[in-house]
Order: structure tokens, then C-alpha cells, then sequence
């Protein structure tokens, strides 16, 4: 009788030990998988770009978005995009809202093509731009993104984190 007293006890044990084990897994699953931003887009883009001097940028239209980016528009809740005025600076910055997670990876090649396009340009003529888009920032998040082309970039990609 004690025997099978101490048996049930046993099993007791290693039911409890298993159902801790996968809430554990549970949890860890829950809270470790990037979680989407609830701000709204104006929310992020303000700080994003809090004390951020975009005196010499100009914001961009969405034929300038299709022409330098080759991205549609459309295909995004929201996208801001503004470009240097002087056509010798490569500053560029840019921030989305994508309608669905599912466009992070169209967003994430077309800004490593423009990155990549603009430094064989500055390269050869301009090599200090060409450091600033070699440290330049693409950051995907799970609803937003950013590319970012600046000697601010850090700061800008910092607030960038902050505001989501």
C-alpha cells in the first residue's frame, strides 16, 4: 500500500515537473518573439526624428519614393522619405509602416540596392559619403522600418528604437 502510495506520489511529481517545464516553454516563446509596435505612424516619425536637424532635407513625394527607392508606395500603411537637397550628400532617411510583416523583405533588398547603387556612385568622387552609406542603417522591425544615411545615424536609429 505504501508502496503504491509513493508510486502515485512519483507520477504526481513528474506531472508537475512537466507542466512547469512547458509553461516555461510557453512563456518563453510568448515574450521572446518580437512583439508589433502600437504607435501610430506620426507618433514614430516625430521621435524618430526628434532634434534632428533636417534643414539641408527635403521630404520626398511618391514619384520620388518609386524613382530613387523603386518602391510603390501603396504597398505600405505609411512611408516617409526624405533625401539630401544637394545632390553631392548622400543623406537619405526613410521610415514605413508596412501593411503586412510579409513586405519587410521587399523593403529590406530595394534599400540595400539603393545603398549599394549609391555607394559605387560616391565611391569614386566622394569618399566621405561613401563611409556614411557604408554605416549606414536598415533596421526591420516587426511593423516598421527604417533606412537610415547620416553621420546622426546611430542617433536617429537609436530614437528610431525608442519611439516604437
Amino acid at each position: 500500500m505504501k508502496k503504491r502510495l509513493n508510486e502515485k506520489l512519483d507520477i504526481l511529481n513528474i506531472l508537475k515537473g512537466l507542466i512547469i517545464g512547458l509553461m516555461c516553454i510557453f512563456l518563453y516563446f510568448t515574450f521572446s518573439t518580437p512583439q508589433a509596435s502600437t504607435k501610430d505612424f506620426t507618433s514614430v516619425q516625430n521621435g524618430m526624428l526628434n532634434n534632428i536637424d533636417l534643414s539641408t532635407m527635403e521630404l520626398k513625394d511618391n514619384i520620388s519614393i518609386k524613382r530613387f527607392l523603386d518602391l510603390e508606395p501603396e504597398m505600405f500603411e505609411n512611408i516617409i522619405y526624405y533625401k539630401s537637397q544637394d545632390a553631392l550628400n548622400a543623406d537619405e532617411i526613410v521610415l514605413v509602416q508596412f501593411k503586412s510583416p510579409n513586405d519587410a523583405k521587399t523593403f529590406e533588398d530595394k534599400m540595400k540596392a539603393r545603398i549599394d547603387e549609391q555607394t559605387n556612385i560616391f565611391s569614386g568622387y566622394a569618399p566621405e559619403q561613401a563611409d556614411k552609406l557604408n554605416n549606414s542603417v536598415i533596421d526591420i522591425q516587426v511593423n516598421y522600418a527604417c533606412m537610415i544615411v547620416s553621420q546622426d545615424a546611430k542617433t536617429i536609429h537609436d530614437q528610431f528604437l525608442r519611439s516604437l
